[in-house]
């Protein structure tokens, strides 16, 4: 059963914690698709201009190489939505579940820690033709250690955060952090943040 908390807003009066930690089918078919469409228009557009094309073989190659290269990454991305599952996570009383690794399933007693790190690049993204904007790309990894595993061979989940971050409060952290504190006790370990900045 899902929460019905949006993401950013769980308590423990919503239950265990359910949180996706990718995007939906939807969203990767889109993409997926969307790169595909876009091979397809190409391919066209080189036949319907062959014969112009025959005399500029550098636009040749590189309309060939972009349909081939929109073509392969479009087909993986849509392949691969259809053979994986949507990745998730759960967080309870009884301990943390998620299908992305295996074991799935830990309960609290079996385990020695965990915590959710959080990396923040900064830097300066440009559009053209408008102004430099400051960009955040986050990183966010949750990290479980089992009773008698070292911290070097924690397991280790990687969540999917958005592109840009309006900084360090990001939603699907503050519901990891919100549920760990209140299931796990003392064995969480908190949020960690390494922010660089590349300007």
């Amino acid at each position: 059963m899902h929460d019905a908390a949006p993401v950013g807003s769980w308590t423990p009066a919503h239950g265990p914690l359910h949180r996706y930690l990718s995007p939906g089918r939807r969203a990767g078919l889109a993409v997926g698709g969307g790169m595909l469409a876009v091979a397809v228009a190409l391919a066209v557009l080189g036949v319907v201009q062959r014969n112009t094309l025959a005399e500029e073989p550098v636009t040749f190659v590189v309309l060939t190489v972009l349909v081939v290269f929109l073509g392969g990454l479009g087909s993986a991305a849509v392949a691969g939505v259809l053979r994986a599952g949507r990745s998730s996570i759960v967080v309870s009383p009884d301990g943390v579940t998620s299908n992305r690794l295996s074991p799935a399933s830990w309960s609290w007693r079996d385990l020695e820690s965990v915590a959710v790190q959080v990396t923040l690049r900064r830097g300066l993204f440009v559009t053209s033709p408008g102004p430099k904007t400051l960009r955040t790309d986050a990183k966010i990894t949750i990290l479980i250690q089992p009773r008698g595993r070292s911290a070097n061979d924690a397991f280790r989940i990687r969540v999917l955060a958005p592109t840009f971050t309006s900084g360090e409060n990001i939603p699907i952290v503050r519901d990891l952090d919100a549920a760990f504190r209140a299931y796990g006790g003392p064995r969480y370990a908190g949020v960690s943040e390494t922010l660089t900045h590349t300007l």
